[in-house]
Parts: C-alpha cells; sequence; structure tokens
C-alpha cells in the first residue's frame, strides 16, 4: 500500500470522527444527536454517549435537560425530571474520553404517553468553569411505544399515526390516521422525507371500499376528529423508510416501516 492511500485512508478515518462528534471550547461528545426508544411503565437506558477532552488537564463536567422547540414532528419533553444522567457529573482525564454517560428516562404507565416523539437538550457545563460550555449542546430524540389504538384524547396533538412503528410481518397491513386538530387537514405522502416521491416503488397505499381494496390518492383529507385507515403492502424485499403524511399548515406525522421477506 502506497503512502498516498494511506493518508488518504487516514483522511477519511478522521472525517468520519469529526461528522459524528460535536466540538466546542474545550469539550466535545462522541455524537452529534442521540435517538432513543421508550415504553411507558418501564426505564431504558442509553449508554453510547461519552465526552471528549482535547485539553491538557482534567475537567469535570456535569449535564443538565433543557426544553427545547420540537422539529420533524417530535414534541418538547413533558416533563424533564423523568429524564436522569448517569452520573450528572464526570470527570475527564486530559487528551481523552470519558467513560460512557447514561440516560435513563422513565415515563409513567400511562398509554397518554405512548405511540408519541419528544424531544429535549443535553446540555454541558464544565464546573471548574461555572458556565455551559459555549455552543454545545446535544438534541436527544425519543420514540416512545407504538400504539394500534389510537389515544381516547389527546390535545394538541394534530395529526398522529397509529401504530407510529410498524414492521410487516405480512403482504397487507393497516395504519391509521387521526386529526386531533380543529381543523380539516389535506395531507400530501412523502417517503423518508416529507416532500420527497417514490414510495410507489417501495410499498402501495389502499384504502377498503365496498368489499375490494383502491389505492390512495395523492391527497388525503381528513376533517376535525376525523380518522383514515389505509393498508400497506410492500413492494420491495426487504425493505424499511418513513412514510410521511404532511400537512401545508404544518400538521404532521410519520411512520418508521421495516419489512422482509415473507
Amino acid at each position: 500500500m502506497n503512502m498516498k492511500l494511506i493518508k488518504i485512508i487516514w483522511l477519511l478515518a478522521i472525517l468520519a470522527v469529526i461528522l459524528n462528534s460535536v466540538f466546542a471550547v474545550g469539550l466535545g461528545t462522541t455524537l452529534s444527536k442521540i435517538s432513543i426508544s421508550a415504553v411507558t411503565g418501564d426505564e431504558s437506558l442509553d449508554k453510547r454517549l461519552r465526552l471528549i477532552n482535547p485539553d491538557g488537564g482534567s475537567k469535570s463536567v456535569s449535564m443538565l435537560a433543557r426544553n427545547c422547540a420540537g422539529e420533524d414532528f417530535y414534541m418538547p419533553f413533558p416533563k424533564l425530571e423523568w429524564i436522569e444522567f448517569l452520573p450528572e457529573t464526570i470527570s475527564i482525564p486530559a487528551k481523552s474520553k470519558s467513560e460512557p454517560i447514561g440516560i435513563k428516562i422513565a415515563f409513567p404507565d400511562s398509554s397518554k404517553y405512548a405511540n408519541r416523539r419528544f424531544t429535549f437538550e443535553l446540555s454541558f457545563r464544565m464546573s471548574n468553569a461555572g458556565f455551559y460550555s459555549a455552543g454545545l449542546a446535544i438534541p436527544v430524540f425519543v420514540d416512545t411505544n407504538p400504539l394500534r389504538k389510537p389515544h381516547t384524547g389527546c390535545p394538541d396533538c394534530g395529526l398522529i399515526a397509529y401504530p407510529n412503528k410498524l414492521e410487516l410481518v405480512s403482504m397487507l397491513d393497516s395504519v391509521m390516521l387521526v386529526n386531533w386538530s380543529a381543523d380539516t387537514i389535506k395531507l400530501a405522502i412523502g417517503w423518508n422525507r416529507p416532500t420527497l416521491e417514490g414510495w410507489q416503488d417501495a410499498i402501495m397505499l389502499l384504502e377498503r371500499f365496498m368489499n375490494t381494496y383502491i389505492p390512495v390518492p395523492d391527497t388525503i383529507l381528513i376533517k376535525p376528529g376525523g380518522k383514515k385507515k389505509i393498508f400497506i403492502k410492500p413492494l420491495a424485499f426487504p425493505g424499511k423508510g418513513k412514510l410521511y403524511f404532511v400537512d401545508g399548515n404544518g400538521y404532521g406525522d410519520y411512520i418508521r416501516i421495516f419489512w422482509g421477506e415473507f
């Protein structure tokens, strides 16, 4: 292997680390964002995050959960006291990484919080400096366990797809779209991004009419409090993706779909 190729390999390796890390003044992290699956009535524990100390002296760093605006149909986390960091403060030797930091989330045993998406911001404070590390914060996205049966009530929820995660185990399965808003919504369908076409190459969407199934139109209209049942038939084997249902006024949700060979 020549020296030029070795240099290219090293540069690619360094770039991969940088793309998946976040750095601020005197502190870095091994992840730029965190996605967690949680179950209502149980505890979830994620231990993938490590902190990076690039400097010549040791550091003591504290973790804090903060409220933040939702994005990509994630809502602000309902109660920050349900979040715990293990440990809350960690010491990092000079020019090294910390031990894994545990993020523990405990939702109450209530279906109210199931089939939902929540987010919060993980911030860091260097104890010896007495301030939060400038510009260093990681978004944490939490998906709770899916539900087949819709909530009995969900004020301010907008649109919700039930279930929000679907593993197809047969050639035909169904989801339910519920409009919890006070507005009639007109939904467009997207694949992997809200406005990206191409789902027709992976799946077929159908609705039941009389005793047969017919293709779903390009847009779906749902009145306030209304429900829409949609049947999903996989075409590609195997496959996965996000199926978005999005209204021009900001209402929307998506379903993570996975399937194998039947």
